[in-house]
């Protein structure tokens, strides 16, 4: 359950996009071969939080995701998602990831072979970000329905 939950929340685990270059669709991002940097679109949103939080060196990983996990609920605290949490709306988390993908993943300013922007992973941060903290509140919910609380 962590892992769909989690997974849904990550806009190009969503979606496929279809292109000329691409008629049977990109395989989520890992078809847009980026840098030799960043590998390829999906790979480079799968760390968009290692490139927001980059790990201490002597961090052991328990540190690392405590550290992570309260910068981002500092920045998305549950209440000010409280409105949008949808709990247990599975197919809605999927169309909101969608719809990031659709309006924010592919700009015209997004090259094959280069490098995103530095704008680019700026707005991914703030996305990927509030989909962890989405994530993890709707998770929660799911997991509270389910056990109690």
């Amino acid at each position: 359950m962590l892992h769909l939950v989690g997974d849904i929340h990550q806009p190009l685990h969503c979606s496929g996009r279809v292109t000329p270059e691409e008629p049977h669709g990109d395989g989520g991002g890992n078809a847009f071969k980026l840098d030799a940097s960043n590998d390829d679109l999906h790979h480079y949103w799968d760390t968009m939080i290692d490139k927001a939080f980059p790990k201490q060196s002597n961090e052991s990983n328990r540190a690392y995701l405590l550290r992570v996990a309260s910068a981002i609920m500092s920045q998305h605290s549950r209440g000010s998602l409280q409105s949008g949490l949808k709990a247990g709306q599975v197919f809605d988390w999927a169309h909101e990831s969608v719809e990031i993908v659709q309006t924010n993943l592919y700009p015209a300013t997004l090259k094959r072979g280069e490098a995103p922007s530095a704008a680019y992973e700026a707005t991914g941060i703030d996305i990927a970000t509030k989909r962890a903290a989405l994530s993890g509140y709707r998770l929660a919910a799911l997991l509270e329905e389910v056990f109690g609380q």
